[in-house]
C-alpha cells in the first residue's frame, strides 16, 4: 500500500513529457491553503484564529502557497486540499460561490483569510460542486489520467513506426 501524496506534491515529481500532457488538459483547480493550526492574535489568547483561503489557479497550487509564505516568515502557509476541474472557467464559477459562502461566515480576517477549519472550507467547496453540478478530481486522479495520456501517446508512436 503506498501512501497518498500530499496535495499537489505529484506535480513536482513529474516527468517533461508528464508535465506537457499535464499542460495540454488545460484544468483548474480550487485550492485550500492555511496555517497548520490556530494561531493566537495576543498574547495569552488561547483560542486563537486559523486562518485559511481559498483561491483558484491554472498552474501549480504548491508554488501559489510558497509565495504566501514567503508574505509571513513567522507562520507556514500549505495547501491543505486541491480539487481539479476540467476548465479554469469551472474552476472560478466553484471559487465565486465559496467565496460568497465564506463572506457571510462570521469571522473574516484580512486579505480574504477567514477563521475557519480546513475541513469545512472543503465541504463548502464539495456543496458548491453539487450546487453547480460539477465533477472534480483528486489528485490521484489526475495523476492517472496524465498517466494513461502518456501511455497512449506511446502506443501511437509505437503503431505509427510498425
Amino acid at each position: 500500500m503506498t501512501a497518498q501524496p500530499k496535495p499537489a506534491a505529484f506535480l513536482a515529481a513529474l516527468t517533461p513529457t508528464e508535465r506537457r500532457i499535464f499542460r495540454e488538459m488545460r484544468l483548474g483547480a480550487v485550492f485550500v491553503e492555511g496555517y497548520t493550526g490556530t494561531v493566537p492574535r495576543t498574547f495569552g489568547d488561547n483560542a486563537g484564529v486559523w486562518p485559511t483561503r481559498v483561491r483558484t489557479t491554472a498552474a501549480d497550487p504548491n508554488k501559489r502557497a510558497r509565495d504566501a509564505s514567503y508574505d509571513n516568515p513567522v507562520h507556514s502557509v500549505i495547501v491543505q486540499a486541491v480539487y481539479w476541474f476540467r476548465s479554469d472557467a469551472e474552476a472560478r464559477r466553484v471559487f465565486d460561490r465559496v467565496l460568497g459562502i465564506l463572506r457571510d461566515h462570521k469571522e473574516e480576517l484580512h486579505f480574504a483569510w477567514h477563521n475557519i477549519a480546513p475541513a469545512k472550507v472543503c465541504e463548502c467547496i464539495v456543496w458548491a460542486c453539487t450546487v453547480e453540478d460539477l465533477p472534480y478530481w483528486d489528485d490521484a486522479a489526475i495523476m492517472a489520467t496524465v498517466r494513461e495520456r502518456l501511455q497512449q501517446e506511446v502506443q501511437r508512436s509505437v503503431r505509427a513506426r510498425f
